[in-house]
């Protein structure tokens, strides 16, 4: 279905002289992945809606996405794998907030962002090697995955009195952003 929908956009933009023939499979490969994440988006929030939870899925999606963004981590092999993964992530955060909300204190929600924090300083931002970064991006997203970091950390610190539901979601989000980032320096290191 994506390869179908990419390659008849492409092929549109080709039929109208927007891209030159030489230039179809990076576009195809491009809409796929604008159309693979557009579909986790869209079952994220129908989930968020469906079960009440649209703040905590909208609150994921910006944590993880822009986190992400900027500091890498495990890349599945393919869409169909990267949707399950981010799909099943995100079900098992809500399940997380739900079991934990009333049990977690600030004293682990520090521990979590610690480990978080201590996984961006050391390892952001991994690469991917289907995307090479030149020295000066990769400086630039260290730059910006500490930066955003710590931003992410004192908002979940300063919610938690109030918000602890929203601390929550932000902590776990962060957690699970560490331990995908673990996942890939580990696969790596086991593939050298």
């Amino acid at each position: 279905m994506l390869s179908y929908l990419s390659n008849r956009f492409v092929d549109f933009l080709l039929d109208n002289n927007i891209i030159k023939k030489e230039e179809k499979e990076i576009y195809v490969y491009g809409y796929q992945i604008i159309i693979a994440s557009l579909i986790s988006i869209l079952l994220v929030s129908v989930f968020g809606l469906v079960l009440h939870r649209f703040l905590e899925s909208i609150l994921f999606l910006v944590v993880f996405i822009y986190t992400r963004q900027c500091s890498g981590g495990y890349h599945a092999k393919t869409f169909l794998s990267c949707s399950v993964l981010f799909l099943s992530l995100y079900m098992l955060l809500l399940l997380f907030v739900e079991a934990f909300q009333n049990k977690i204190d600030l004293y682990q929600i520090i521990c979590i962002l610690s480990i978080y924090l201590l996984t961006i300083i050391k390892y952001a931002p991994l690469q991917n090697e289907n995307k090479i970064l030149s020295h000066q991006t990769i400086m630039a997203n260290r730059r910006r995955s500490i930066v955003v970091s710590v931003v992410w950390i004192l908002l979940a610190l300063g919610l938690f009195p109030w918000f602890s539901r929203f601390s929550i979601v932000i902590t776990l989000t962060l957690g699970m952003v560490a331990m995908l980032m673990l996942i890939e320096k580990f696969r790596k290191e086991g593939q050298a």
